[in-house]
């Protein structure tokens, strides 16, 4: 009997070089030589270096939105981030 394999997401704002998005890449890295989760990686803005560095089974979705710490691009951002929680149902969010 196999157990079903987890969706895990992992929310940024996006892949631009950075201390955060480091990190974000080697537990990504890590995790996807696991055949027991599902990998997403959700971005306020699909951009940056690391892009290139991610393993192509990591999925990216991209919410579109500009990442500015106003309350405009927030409720952009929270809409966003709502509607791809209720499509994508992740088993995990990080």
């Amino acid at each position: 009997m196999s157990n079903p394999s987890k969706k895990v997401a992992l929310l940024l704002h996006d892949l631009d070089e950075g201390g955060m998005q480091a990190v974000c890449l080697r537990l990504l890295q890590g995790l996807d030589l696991s055949s027991q989760v599902e990998l997403e990686l959700v971005l306020a803005q699909k951009t940056g270096s690391y892009l290139k560095q991610l393993p192509v089974s990591v999925d990216v979705v991209d919410l579109n939105v500009t990442f500015e710490l106003r309350l405009k691009c927030i409720y952009k951002l929270v809409r966003g981030l709502s509607k791809y929680l209720r499509q994508a149902q992740p088993d995990i969010i990080l």
